[in-house]
């Protein structure tokens, strides 16, 4: 399959995104996101999730029913075309992790400043020492306190300051390793261009990442520089790709990103576009519910990546009893669909996640509305939903597909087409026939193939062909097809007056 026919084949989503669980909190920035930026809304909730998850990743846990324990952040996985406004989703709500870590930086700076000041007067004193004890030994002469002079200084060796470094857009997985060691080890991978993150090194290693996201020690082995260990990490990704390019890199690669596990352990979503239906009104859009989750969010930061990581134990957050319960019957109802013929069965990798992605999100709900440690039913309730849409939405993307038949795709292609040709050229409400057969797709310029795909798309209420003295017109719907409100715009085909999509 054509990447330029990746997106033709995917089935449309048959269930709304479950919003109205979302706590009041996040709902209510969540609905004046959308409603400002005009966004897909499934992008909205992505761009709010990755924050909140990278707030809350760095010093919590959370315990699932089965004893098993594992950071509470969660990777997202988001396919829009160019012009989504995926940036301005990403600023709105990134703003928060960039702030603090813009302050943090400023901190470490002075502190690594002076940490070199301190090395350069050790390695002085260090540098006298050995050269004390080297003469005093050319000299047989008596070594026991140069020895234990020199032996004081190494362990008074001053050690290197770690900062946090919460946001890379484009690293390779060995920088992000060498990033994690010498900072503390809390981060994760944001882009809003997420193509620029599959790169060829990045395909090589997707292990490693598997690894920083189930906080698993990772150790590297150096030959030219010194070796080591990066040990509980706490890492996120947060993608937004355009859908061919994305789904053309799982294509490519599908053997490793499948099966290593990367995608079942992401929560993926492919909005329908905005586009063309996001009118403004002249109104300056107003923040105030943002700017409640977005102090939220900075809070968590604070709590989460404090200066001294050490010295805080970890929160772990556990299920109330009615919680448990809920997350248990979730747990078993997914587990009855993964047997042969069963619904999730062609994603099984998704499905068998499902369950410890519905704790980290329930987690992450819970945080930004509670600071106690016992996570009430309400937030896994919301998070069963928000995680099944997901699951739903895998298996539309990922999960097997039954081969249309040739008409249907050839109706599919043919509709795309006249869809671009509208924009091409300043949405005309039809044109001829004729046209399509000579400049259409290369298969349906045959008059047969062309036909019946036509009628395809009439029976979809998509499309009407009607014939005008010597001339077969096809007449654009323009609840389907982005054609220009007045005839002033379709400079290519004037049509006569009063021939509109449905008349008679």
């Amino acid at each position: 399959m054509k990447l330029r026919d990746i997106e033709l084949s995917l089935p449309p989503s048959a269930l709304l995104f479950p919003r109205y669980v979302l706590p009041k909190l996040f709902f209510d920035a969540f609905e004046e996101g959308e409603r400002n930026i005009q966004a897909p809304q499934e992008l909205v909730f992505a761009a709010m999730l990755a924050p909140l998850s990278t707030a809350c990743v760095g010093k919590t846990l959370v315990e699932r029913p089965n004893g098993m324990r594992s950071p509470c952040g969660v990777n997202l996985l988001t396919f829009a075309a160019s012009g989504e406004r995926k940036s301005s989703a990403d600023r709105t709500y990134m703003q928060p992790v960039r702030d603090f870590q813009a302050k943090h930086e400023v901190r470490f700076a002075k502190r690594l400043h002076e940490h070199m000041l301190a090395m350069d007067h050790w390695e002085t004193k260090k540098k006298a020492a050995d050269r004390n004890l080297k003469n005093a030994r050319k000299k047989d002469l008596p070594t026991e306190e140069l020895e234990s002079a020199v032996d004081a200084l190494n362990l008074m060796k001053p050690v290197r300051p770690k900062g946090y470094k919460l946001v890379s857009e484009d690293a390779t997985p060995q920088a992000l390793l060498k990033m994690l060691h010498l900072h503390h080890p809390v981060g994760g991978i944001f882009s809003s261009e997420g193509a620029t993150v599959f790169n060829a090194q990045t395909m090589q290693n997707l292990g490693i990442l598997n690894k920083l996201m189930d906080g698993d020690a990772v150790h590297v082995e150096r030959v030219s520089s010194e070796s080591f260990v990066v040990r509980d990490a706490r890492f996120v990704i947060s993608l937004m790709v355009q859908f061919g390019v994305g789904m053309g890199v799982v294509q490519k690669n599908e053997n490793t990103i499948r099966d290593i596990g990367l995608l079942a352990r992401s929560l993926p979503a492919a909005p329908p576009s905005t586009q063309g239906t996001r009118m403004i009104s002249g109104i300056e859009p107003e923040w105030p519910k943002t700017e409640l989750f977005n102090r939220r969010v900075s809070e968590l930061l604070k709590k989460n990546c404090p200066d001294n990581p050490e010295s805080v134990e970890d929160t772990v957050l556990k299920l109330s009893a009615e919680a448990k319960q809920a997350w248990i019957d979730d747990f078993n109802s997914i587990e009855s669909l993964l047997g042969p013929g069963g619904y999730f069965s062609d994603v099984k990798d998704a499905a068998s996640k499902h369950s410890e992605k519905v704790a980290r999100v329930a987690a992450l709900f819970h945080c930004l509305v509670s600071d106690t440690t016992v996570i009430e039913v309400e937030s896994v309730r919301s998070a069963v939903s928000v995680c099944r849409w997901y699951l739903e939405e895998f298996k539309r993307i990922f999960g097997d597909k039954p081969q249309q038949p040739q008409e249907f795709q050839d109706a599919n292609v043919l509709g795309k087409w006249l869809w671009d040709r509208c924009l091409q050229r300043n949405g005309p409400m039809a044109l001829p026939r004729n046209h399509i057969l000579q400049y259409g797709p290369t298969a349906l310029r045959n008059k047969g193939r062309c036909q019946i795909a036509l009628e395809i798309l009439a029976s979809r209420g998509e499309t009407e062909v009607r014939q005008i003295k010597k001339t077969a017109w096809v007449l654009l719907n323009p609840h389907t097809f982005p054609v220009a409100p007045t005839p002033t715009g379709w400079k290519h085909w004037p049509v006569p007056p009063g021939f509109f999509f449905g008349e008679q």
